[in-house]
């Protein structure tokens, strides 16, 4: 599994909001839940909504408002961005 740059600024972005917002043990709880949802998406990725683009899927993430946009290429899993469930897509 990979992470493209927009993907990792997106999660520092939700972490480092989050530990100002909420302090650090919610940010580290943040990290746990991205961290098992990327290894859910590795395990199983067509696990997600597919969208539009071609072999791209969205998992919605049930402890956050948050939607991870990952593409699957052979046996190759691409995360492309980390999106707040209230933008549009």
């Amino acid at each position: 599994m990979k992470w493209s740059k927009p993907a990792l600024d997106d999660a520092g972005y939700i972490v480092e909001y989050t530990k100002g917002k909420w302090g650090q043990i919610q940010a580290e709880n943040v990290i746990a839940v991205l961290e098992q949802a990327s290894l859910f998406i590795s395990e199983s990725p067509k696990m997600g909504r597919r969208v539009r683009r071609k072999n791209t899927f969205a998992l919605v993430l049930s402890k956050l408002p948050f939607v991870i946009v990952y593409q699957i290429s052979g046996e190759n899993v691409f995360i492309k961005q980390i999106i707040h469930t209230s933008r549009r897509r």
